[in-house]
């Protein structure tokens, strides 16, 4: 699996657990409660509107409705006794996947993803050189019909990713954010996530967003980091890009 492919997991899973699971669950109540409201009404309001001239037209019909109202009103008078326990079980399934957002079993398989071998330099240098040609093209076509034809994977990835920790600024898709330094104030190796020090509060990170998988060994609670501040699909803050500047020395 390519990176790319994990970053859009990653990128993406927030955003479909809340409008494949937690948003269907928020509407259940109120939709239970109109289609309940929908079932009783509509046929009130019709026998209401309709009343005069079933009444005195057609009175066995008329009979016969209002005995179905009444029955349906029979059936459905436990409304209060099923909302009660459809709001229970939701609550239920809210709580127990409070958490899902960083327990996932899915989650958990990308943390667990191993690198593979870097490339070295001559076939790195070739795939630049590829990359570079690719793009000059790609940049020089002004018509954005024909630049759709010429797209390539990786023309939107174009980047300066801070990799010397001399540099002071983290530029993406041409918006540039300063690199931070604080401490890690905690961490959990085996699930592969942890907490920076940062104000007003503590900012999350996982391992899928390390520069490399294997730094996640060297962090302990303490060890000093540079990271940049990003946001989740929540839009929340979350550290990016960490990487560890000194050990911990205790």
């Amino acid at each position: 699996m390519t990176s790319q492919i994990e970053k859009e997991f990653l990128k993406n899973r927030i955003r479909t657990i809340n409008k494949d699971f937690f948003s269907p669950l928020k509407s259940i109540q109120s939709d239970f409660q109109s289609t309940y409201d929908d079932i009783k009404n509509k046929l009130k309001s019709f026998l209401e509107s309709k009343k005069n001239t079933l009444s005195k037209d057609y009175p066995d019909i008329w009979n016969l409705l209002s005995e179905k109202q009444q029955k349906l009103n029979e059936i459905l008078e436990d409304e209060q006794t099923v909302s009660e326990k459809l709001s229970q079980a939701i609550e239920t399934t809210t709580t127990d996947y409070k958490n899902i957002y960083v327990v996932d079993k899915l989650l958990q398989i990308c943390s667990e993803l191993k690198i593979t071998p870097a490339l070295d330099n001559a076939k790195v240098d070739f795939i630049q050189k590829q990359y570079d040609a690719l793009w000059q093209v790609y940049d020089a076509e002004k018509d954005n019909t024909k630049r759709r034809e010429i797209s390539f994977p990786g023309c939107g990835d174009k980047r300066d990713i801070a990799i010397g920790i001399e540099k002071v600024v983290y530029s993406f898709n041409g918006k540039t954010q300063p690199i931070l330094k604080s401490t890690i104030s905690r961490i959990d190796k085996d699930k592969g996530f942890g907490f920076i020090s940062a104000q007003p509060e503590y900012l999350y990170f996982h391992s899928t967003f390390l520069e490399d998988f294997k730094i996640l060994n060297n962090l302990e609670v303490d060890s000093s980091v540079e990271y940049v501040v990003g946001k989740n699909e929540l839009g929340e803050d979350i550290a990016r890009l960490v990487r560890v500047v000194s050990p911990s020395q205790n």
